[in-house]
């Protein structure tokens, strides 16, 4: 199991990390992993109920499908202007 989080320019771990996510492992004392956003602008994300992907909202309008295993994404929809969340239904 992991957590997500989602790391803006002033909530980064570091002035020199990246914007990204951080996939940080529950159990031990693992560093995270990072899934680079840079250009994306972050504004949310959300597991999908699998856990096998992440999507993510940008103020680019695009909504990211994130492989979490392999750190690829793809566009999954482009909406004009800002995207401000993400959201997943169960089903």
């Amino acid at each position: 199991k992991i957590a997500l989080v989602g790391a803006a320019e002033e909530s980064r771990p570091s002035p020199e990390a990246d914007e990204g996510l951080y996939l940080f492992p529950l159990a031990g004392k693992e560093k995270p992993r990072v899934l680079s956003t840079e250009g994306h602008h972050l504004r949310s994300a959300v597991f999908t109920p699998d856990g096998r992907h992440v999507l993510t909202a940008g103020k680019d309008g695009l909504a990211l499908l994130w492989n979490v295993e392999s750190g690829r994404s793809r566009v999954f929809a482009k909406h004009d202007g800002l995207a401000s969340s993400a959201a997943i239904s169960p089903d």
